[in-house]
């Protein structure tokens, strides 16, 4: 879709889901159930400009799509979809407080839904946390083949201010 309507040419795993069950953006209505994934993509002054107005869609199926490039905080004020806004909304929540680490060579994006990034950012800091992805990094043997994609902190429980106790991954 994004290649087709937007003339972005992606990869699958270059996607985050935001949503953790299937959207319904319109139930009753019909029996659309959809998913809303974060992208990022730095592009040039010049690509930004090329962009603008540019047509896409499939015109044997008689889709005239008009790319229109609109700063994010005045989308919410030009446009009712509501999977946009809902998008922009779960973008808030979620990709605005992921914090990464490396993991063999590649940066791995950590949500703490529950937790506030302080804290989360407390816990990727603590020698148990680096000990534990110290041994996930470590040259796997045949049966036992460790590979992240991504990370959720579930719960942090703190031995004080200051000191990190448990924390409760799902990887």
């Amino acid at each position: 879709e994004m290649e087709e309507e937007c003339g972005i040419i992606l990869k699958k795993s270059d996607l985050i889901c935001l949503t953790s069950n299937k959207m319904l953006p319109s139930p009753g209505g019909c029996d659309e159930a959809i998913e809303l994934y974060y992208f990022e993509k730095k592009v040039t002054v010049k690509e930004l400009k090329e962009m603008e107005g540019r047509l896409h869609g499939k015109s044997d199926e008689g889709e005239h799509i008009q790319l229109q490039v609109v700063p994010f905080d005045e989308a919410p004020d030009r446009t009712g979809d509501s999977k946009l806004l809902c998008a922009m909304f779960l973008y808030e929540e979620v990709i605005s407080n992921i914090i990464s680490v490396s993991f063999r060579g590649n940066d791995i994006p950590i949500k703490h839904p529950r937790v506030r990034k302080e804290i989360a950012e407390k816990a990727i800091a603590t020698p148990m946390f680096k000990n534990w992805l110290e041994r996930c990094e470590k040259k796997p043997d045949e049966k036992k083949y460790i590979n992240i994609k991504s990370l959720e902190i579930q719960s942090v429980d703190m031995f004080g201010p200051r000191r990190v106790g448990i924390i409760k991954l799902n990887a």
